[in-house]
């Protein structure tokens, strides 16, 4: 019985395809076993109905490896966010079942969801972009500007790049130096010292107190964002609280993961 089939068997066996190949194919330059699986998925309507489409789901180099006339995009991440036609989205775009919109809601508490398509959210509650459309290879909201606690750094025409394949965010070095110099500033006469203890990460903190959670150390933190102008009469604003930046490790020490 196959892996889909035992999750679904109301539906015909899937087909899955395993390729034995250490690939390199996000942003961060991190490399993972490929995976290729094809076969039928259940989908839940807005309308209340149910489809049973036949998607590939794998790494983005494997689809294109073992699925004919794809077209090459790097970066296309592990969901596909990307310019390719091998993207989860793209493939039911292309089957016309839901415009060509990926989204997700996550909650700080844990939780959330993925959505598909245009109708299952409130848009007056969502900050739109337009893509970049001479960034032929990339997924980008083209040039972005440096925000550190709602204040512009100077940073400017900053090409942003959406990977869903990336383990962390990344800045240009000149850029990531200016932020770490806001960082410390911000931090200082805060009960947070920079500890050299930690190595799990470059920049580490710790308290006088172990911190067990973010919620013990992120009033101490701003929240940056990324601001997008692309001819819009508003500017939108990619907001990263530091729920979304910051991690604890297991020896209790707060972690830049930027």
């Amino acid at each position: 019985m196959t892996l889909c089939h035992a999750r679904t068997p109301s539906v015909p066996p899937c087909t899955i395809v395993i390729t034995n190949v250490r690939v390199q194919n996000n942003a961060d330059g991190d490399s993972s076993l490929g995976v290729l699986l094809n076969g039928l998925f259940t989908f839940n309507m807005t309308s209340g109905s149910r489809i049973i489409p036949r998607l590939a789901l794998g790494l983005a180099i494997v689809w294109i490896d073992q699925l004919p006339g794809q077209a090459y995009h790097p970066l296309d991440g592990v969901l596909g966010l990307g310019k390719g036609k091998a993207s989860i989205v793209s493939q039911l775009h292309s089957k016309c079942l839901v415009r060509n919109v990926v989204g997700h809601c996550l909650s700080g508490r844990g939780g959330g969801f993925l959505f598909f398509g245009d109708e299952v959210y409130d848009s007056s509650r969502i900050v739109w972009t337009p893509m970049a459309h001479d960034r032929m290879k990339h997924y980008s909201a083209g040039s972005g500007e440096l925000i550190f606690g709602g204040k512009g750094t100077g940073y400017k025409n900053l090409f942003v790049v959406f990977d869903s394949g990336s383990s962390f965010s990344y800045l240009n070095s000149h850029t990531y130096q200016g932020f770490i110099s806001l960082l410390k500033k911000e931090l200082n006469g805060k009960p947070l010292r920079e500890t050299k203890d930690d190595y799990t990460l470059p920049l580490c903190w710790k308290g006088r107190r172990p911190s067990k959670t973010i919620n013990d150390v992120k009033k101490y933190f701003k929240h940056f964002a990324l601001s997008f102008a692309n001819g819009w009469k508003s500017k939108a604003h990619f907001e990263i609280p530091p729920e979304s930046y910051l991690t604890i490790s297991v020896r209790y020490s707060t972690l830049l993961e930027v």
